[in-house]
């Protein structure tokens, strides 16, 4: 990984990324990772969807290499929440919405001993909040488009959009 790639050259390889089928070694998951980790934090805003919509594939294909990653995972995807477009939030929430659909078919498959992980159990404490914000966020936005714009209940509504955005 010595040379920088483009905007562009990084964004062709988070997309095929994604298509592989299997990784065949320890060393090319690692690599993956690796490009991926430092694509969520991209200064283009098409490239860091594109990461997360990559983990999105990682999380429900490597399910069970993802130990070591998830710190950096967890730390990226909050961030995305709290901080970044809604395109890129989303994304970074379809992530643990990808690990829950994982772990839950563990349970109902039996397998919740053996090979789940509990990524979303140890991550509600800070995750629930991170997603009410989100819902928070998105209902104040419909309610705000709906309401009318005559300076009665518009205005009040556009002010709570602001503060709940400036949060």
């Amino acid at each position: 990984m010595g040379q920088v790639a483009g905007p562009d050259r990084r964004r062709s390889a988070a997309e095929a990324e994604v298509d592989l089928p299997e990784i065949g070694d320890r060393s090319r998951y690692d690599a993956l990772m690796q490009v991926i980790c430092e694509t969520t934090t991209s200064k283009t805003e098409k490239i860091r969807v594109a990461a997360f919509d990559c983990l999105v594939s990682v999380a429900s294909l490597y399910y069970g290499l993802m130990t070591e990653y998830m710190v950096p995972l967890y730390n990226a995807t909050m961030q995305a929440m709290a901080n970044d477009s809604d395109e890129v939030c989303q994304s970074a929430i379809e992530f643990w919405s990808t690990l829950c659909d994982e772990e839950l078919e563990m349970i109902e498959w039996g397998e919740e001993d053996q090979k789940n992980m509990h990524y979303v159990k140890g991550a509600c404490k800070d995750l629930v909040p991170a997603l009410l914000s989100q819902l928070t966020k998105q209902v104040c936005l419909i309610r705000a488009r709906t309401l009318p714009l005559d300076g009665s209940d518009g205005e009040a509504a556009t002010r709570g959009v602001v503060m709940i955005q400036n949060q």
